[in-house]
């Protein structure tokens, strides 16, 4: 018997169409990629309830950052998204992992990020060797928050369970 409590999520399942919204503001936004780290961003788009997360999300991509720490839990909660257990820093690792990528322009919250966020970022974006589609961080305030202001039929369906 486990003396863990079990996982449970009191946020509504993501809905495959909130990614697909997404993706047609990045292209509107003429963004190749997107890199969210708001919790309460990252927590709408795939369920995920812990306190250590980020998402980077491309045209063809979504993938979902954590600590190990949040290993079990990102299984059972995260939906849509591939799952990497990095050590450290969700956003920095995700980062990380995109500069192997073709991100080319990354759009980031700028009302969300803290300035040393953003440095750390851009550091290690700047230091990409990619010659062609190198990521370049681009302002992209409120893209996701956008959407949370809606109420789609999955948070209703959550709100009138309560």
């Amino acid at each position: 018997m486990s003396s863990r409590p079990p996982i449970s999520s009191s946020a509504p399942a993501p809905s495959p169409d909130r990614l697909q919204q997404l993706r047609q503001k990045m292209a509107a936004s003429r963004l190749d990629s997107l890199l969210v780290s708001s919790l309460p961003n990252v927590q709408y788009l795939t369920g995920f309830t812990g306190s250590s997360g980020a998402v980077l999300l491309t045209p063809s991509q979504t993938v979902f950052f954590t600590d190990s720490r949040y290993d079990l839990q990102s299984r059972a909660q995260v939906k849509g998204a591939r799952i990497e257990i990095s050590t450290g820093d969700a956003l920095l690792a995700a980062v990380r992992w995109g500069v192997k990528q073709p991100l080319g322009r990354t759009g980031f919250d700028s009302g969300t990020m803290s300035v040393q966020q953003y440095a750390r970022v851009k550091e290690i974006l700047d230091g990409s060797r990619r010659k062609i589609n190198k990521p370049r961080p681009v302002a992209a305030p409120g893209l996701a928050e956008d959407l949370r202001v809606v109420k789609d039929a999955r948070s209703e369906e959550h709100t009138s369970e309560l």
